[in-house]
């Protein structure tokens, strides 16, 4: 909703929770709108808190200015919403665990996992670098702290809460160095010192955990 005033943007707040609940059955949901500033700039949210809990299961921001311009039109259902493609959300999270934030942010090194298994769109390295080098809302760093102090990001995770291990023959430790192994081998190509001509035109192959031809 970039350029629309705090007024137009209540309005279509307003109509945009009245065709969701036309469309889908959200009585098991409390629908909670809020406003908020934040670095200058009017947002409102709408929370969908499950009924008799505080657990908000999903929530969406509509924002004035509308401060990211890398984004991406689609038409999902009943409206055009500007979001980002998996290649750029890779590169903001790279963002974060290439720096030493990754010790106050671990969770976008479990969301970096975790995304590794995304298998409905491609995963380009040329993508992924496009956006590392033309990213005007985050600058990826030099994974210095994620390759060299391996032991304060595992510290990190054991301390991170709302992790669940469905494999209780498997302790947090081990599922931690699984996860090490796999998210430094998917940002490799993207290392400063990386040679990345040896990575032109592969794509990240979700099965093996590798980058390919």
């Amino acid at each position: 909703n970039i350029g629309k005033s705090k007024k137009e943007l209540k309005e279509i707040v307003k109509n945009f929770i009245e065709v969701l609940e036309g469309k889908y059955d959200l009585s098991g949901y409390e629908i909670v709108e809020n406003t908020k500033t934040l670095n200058s700039e009017d947002y409102y949210t709408i929370d969908f808190v499950i009924k008799g809990t505080s657990t908000i299961n999903f929530n969406l921001d509509f924002s004035v200015a509308g401060r990211y311009n890398q984004g991406f039109l689609y038409h999902i259902d009943i409206a055009d919403i500007l979001g980002y493609n998996v290649n750029k959300i890779y590169s903001d999270k790279m963002s974060t665990i290439s720096t030493k934030q990754v010790f106050s942010r671990i969770k976008d090194f479990v969301d970096m996992y975790n995304l590794s298994f995304h298998k409905d769109h491609e995963i380009s390295f040329e993508e992924i670098n496009y956006f590392n080098r033309n990213n005007e809302d985050f600058k990826v760093g030099d994974f210095r702290q994620l390759l060299e102090m391996k032991t304060n990001i595992r510290k990190a995770f054991l301390k991170m809460k709302g992790i669940e291990i469905n494999n209780e023959s498997r302790n947090r430790e081990e599922i931690f160095e699984v996860m090490y192994r796999r998210v430094v081998d998917f940002v490799i190509p993207f290392i400063p010192l990386s040679n990345k001509e040896n990575f032109i035109g592969t794509v990240w192959d979700p099965d093996s955990g590798s980058w390919l031809i």
